[in-house]
């Protein structure tokens, strides 16, 4: 299992995807000296629990944004996600050392289910409405 250490703690997942908007490309294999371009391209491989996306770099996005039925791990190292966007959750999804700037919201999808969003040293910036739709939690490691 590939390991990624933030701080002093050591993550340990089943496979690790990276992204690079502005390097990568969808037609790459995703390894860190072929990032894929898009999150999307990135959560579609990925298994439905136990994955990471790394994303190199800012990423600029915009919508509703919802990966499906899936618990991914996301770890930025002080990226900024960008945009005018709606985070729909729809499993446990975490984010690590992410820079979140101008964002809508993250709700868990639908309201009534248990999952959940973690955020573990992110900072939250600009945001248009409110951060947390429906259940969030701040840590760090």
């Amino acid at each position: 299992m590939p390991d990624i250490k933030i701080n002093n703690t050591t993550l340990s997942f089943n496979n690790i995807y990276y992204v690079n908007q502005a390097l990568g490309s969808d037609s790459n294999d995703g390894s860190k000296s072929n990032p894929f371009q898009t999150l999307e391209k990135a959560e579609s491989v990925c298994s439905s629990n136990g994955d990471a996306i790394v994303v190199i770099g800012d990423y600029n996005i915009s919508g509703v944004h919802s990966p499906v039925y899936k618990s991914i791990s996301y770890i930025g190292f002080q990226s900024k996600i960008l945009g005018n966007v709606d985070f729909r959750i729809n499993e446990t999804s975490k984010f690590y050392c992410f820079i979140f700037s101008g964002l809508q919201r993250f709700m868990s999808m639908p309201a009534d289910t248990s999952e959940n969003f973690y955020f573990y040293n992110c900072v939250f910036e600009n945001f248009q409405n409110s951060i947390l739709g429906n259940g969030g939690f701040y840590t760090s490691v």
